[in-house]
């Protein structure tokens, strides 16, 4: 574990962006809450209420779709912040077609690269009322896309985590630093109020990551032409096969697998291979009653990207092992791949 450290600044934005939504017109929040405060999607959420005069709501009694729902009906929340796993399992819960959710003016989604196929369906059924969000402890808001809708001119906006939020700027850097043109994935570089002082009593570690005023995020993705950020991986994460002439990256593989009517969530992994280096694994959870197979899948994975991107392995589970929160753990799933 390590301690984020922010400064008077990161405060002093905090009361800047309060102050913000108030003078536009916003009303003062009714936040409900997912996240521990240990973790910044709990931290910054709570300080926004609270600088806005707001009412912050916690979830009791453990993580359950239908009580989300319900007390999203029953105190009427403005916003609230779920990780893509857990907005999953609202869609696929049966109250999201009678629950009244009519108050809700933004459902953040962030922790992990969401499925555009899912999120296309949360806005079918929610409205345009999700925003996605990315961001780290290092720096808790990079980019934002609120009010998410179809857009027809831009249809591939949906899988992407929107611009930067504020002042935060952005670049994508290869491994020696150099800054790379625009669709050319590298590793995701951030600056702006938002940043971390360091991490406490971690020296070493705070050089690794901070480069003069920039972050290194340890993710990997793109910018398009006007400016929207898009993520692959996270760079530990990166499937390093012999079959491909570059690094394969797991979402787009997970994006094309969760677009199957079939499937109601996935994950994709690396697994050692002693010709290839590594070949793509995937975990999937499918639709109470689809009968959805492996050569199914592999062949939609094909179709839709290249051969090196096709799953070798499909295994089909009940549910993805979740993190303490709520994001897929690829950890136990490699665990899981290692144990047979």
């Amino acid at each position: 574990s390590k301690l984020v450290r922010h400064g008077q600044r990161f405060y002093e934005m905090m009361m800047d962006i309060a102050e913000y939504y108030l003078s536009i017109g916003e009303p003062p929040m009714r936040f409900l809450t997912t996240s521990a405060f240990t973790h910044t999607s709990g931290q910054m959420p709570a300080l926004l209420t609270l600088f806005q005069g707001g009412t912050l709501f916690q979830s009791t009694g453990g993580w359950d779709p239908a009580s989300f729902l319900a007390t999203i009906e029953r105190e009427r929340i403005t916003s609230t912040f779920l990780t893509p796993a857990l907005l999953y399992q609202v869609l696929d819960d049966p109250a999201i077609h009678t629950a009244d959710t009519s108050s809700l003016r933004y459902l953040n989604v962030g922790g992990a690269a969401a499925s555009p196929a899912r999120l296309a369906q949360a806005i079918k059924q929610l409205g345009p009322v999700i925003r996605i969000v990315y961001g780290s402890s290092e720096v808790p808001l990079i980019t934002d896309y609120p009010f998410l809708d179809h857009d027809p001119e831009f249809p591939e906006r949906l899988g992407s985590c929107g611009r930067p939020f504020l002042d935060t700027r952005i670049e994508v850097r290869d491994e020696n630093g150099v800054v790379l043109p625009v669709r050319e994935a590298g590793e995701v570089w951030v600056t702006g109020s938002l940043l971390m002082s360091g991490y406490w009593q971690r020296p070493e570690l705070t050089a690794e990551t901070m480069v003069g005023e920039w972050i290194r995020t340890g993710d990997v993705g793109y910018l398009d032409e006007d400016g929207y950020l898009y993520l692959v991986d996270r760079l530990n994460d990166m499937i390093v096969s012999h079959a491909a002439a570059t690094n394969l990256y797991a979402k787009p593989i997970e994006d094309v697998l969760a677009s199957h009517p079939g499937v109601a969530a996935a994950a994709v992994i690396g697994v050692p291979d002693d010709a290839l280096g590594e070949v793509v694994r995937a975990y999937v959870v499918t639709v109470p009653g689809a009968g959805v197979t492996a050569d199914e899948l592999r062949d939609l994975v094909r179709a839709e990207l290249e051969e090196p991107y096709t799953p070798r392995d499909v295994e089909f589970i009940d549910a993805l092992p979740m993190t303490p929160l709520f994001k897929v753990d690829k950890k136990a799933l490699r665990e899981r791949a290692a144990n047979g």
